[in-house]
């Protein structure tokens, strides 16, 4: 059979390193990631692999990394099983295959019409999961989003390719829009980006790069409600032995040197539903402005009848009758605008004084 033609450029064609690198990996008999879908994907595609010069330990750092944000979104969907995922520039990644979600997740795969396109030929269609066929800079996708349930926003390898002007503004619209939940990605350094943009892999595209994210810190200043809970590298001492003995060196120094550990990064942030805090806001807003507006107001049962603590009690019956029946009148129309505790102090004030007159009469 005839394999799918591929025809990418720039930064779409380098979805193909990503994709390639995993399949590679999972072909691995002590493979990390086990992306057999990948590998499927890749045996289906015609396109000459061998240009992007994608080795083993770039495959492996791909998988690593890859299995890093498994984790988490797997972590997040185990605690809200209803809730939906954002994979912002999903490319071909397989990852809604490899987890698995629960039934009552909504999962969005985010990305060009091209690359949408590429993956209705490639992959099967899954129940809940969604295809939305747009730029993520866009801001009309998220109109198609639910945005009253728990999110995971995950965006492996995207936030190099955005404008530096971009980046933050899209975080910030999804912070706005959604129900609250966690935001995780990979970023890089300036260091970072120099790095990549001398791989033979990379140049072999002719892409661009433009976002270095140097201090995450400045992403909760950009995307108010955005709050960092974790920064850790992908790469670990342990995943050495996966590589040449020249990449686990670099591996085991990885952490040890300061340059070193910003230059690639995995983040995890979490973030609040911002509409709910605003309306929470609003209320404590208006509850302190009617405590302030009851706090200069007279006593209500003054205001119904001065000077009740002494005059009542020697009223005839007669009179305390005529004055009940106004002041449960007066009760019911100054209601809406009396602090609780009031109308309910006022309630007992009077039943307290029925009581005490049915007494006396009784006397």
């Amino acid at each position: 059979m005839a394999g799918e033609k591929v025809h990418l450029t720039r930064e779409k064609e380098t979805l193909l390193i990503t994709v390639y690198g995993k399949a590679l990996e999972s072909r691995r008999p002590d493979s990390l990631l086990q992306d057999r879908f990948a590998d499927e994907a890749v045996r289906r595609i015609d396109y000459d692999f061998a240009r992007l010069k994608v080795d083993d330990n770039l495959a492996v750092s791909l998988a690593i990394r890859a299995k890093a944000l498994d984790d988490w979104t797997s972590a997040f969907l185990a605690m809200h099983p209803n809730a939906i995922v954002l994979h912002l520039g999903c490319g071909l990644d397989t990852r809604v295959f490899r987890i698995d979600p629960p039934p009552g997740v909504d999962w969005f795969d985010v990305d060009y019409p091209k690359v949408i396109e590429l993956r209705r030929k490639l992959f099967p269609p899954r129940d809940h999961t969604h295809l939305i066929a747009s730029s993520v800079t866009e801001p009309g996708w998220l109109d198609a989003v639910p945005g009253n349930r728990p999110a995971m926003i995950v965006a492996e390898g995207l936030t190099p390719y955005l404008a530096a002007d971009e980046g933050p503004k899209l975080f910030a619209r999804l912070v706005s829009h959604l129900a609250g939940g966690e935001l995780v990605c990979d970023a890089y350094s300036d260091l970072g980006l120099k790095f990549v943009r001398s791989s033979p892999t990379f140049r072999a595209t002719g892409a661009e790069l433009h976002w270095a994210i140097n201090d995450p810190r400045e992403l909760e200043q950009a995307a108010p409600g955005l709050r960092l809970v974790e920064e850790t590298s992908a790469y670990k001492p342990e995943h050495a032995a996966r590589v040449s003995w020249f990449a686990g060196l670099i591996f085991r120094l990885w952490s040890h040197i300061p340059a070193l550990r910003k230059v690639g990064r995995l983040l995890r942030f979490q973030f609040d539903d911002q509409r709910a805090l605003a309306v929470a806001s609003a209320r404590e807003k208006a509850a302190a402005k009617l405590s302030r507006e009851a706090g200069s107001r007279k006593d209500p049962i003054d205001t119904i009848c001065p000077c009740a603590s002494t005059a009542i009690l020697v009223m005839p019956i007669s009179a305390w009758r005529a004055i009940e029946k106004r002041a449960q009148n007066g009760l019911k129309r100054c209601a809406s605008d009396l602090p609780e505790g009031a109308v309910l102090r006022m309630s007992r004030v009077v039943r307290d004084t029925d009581t005490s007159s049915r007494a006396r009469a009784a006397r």
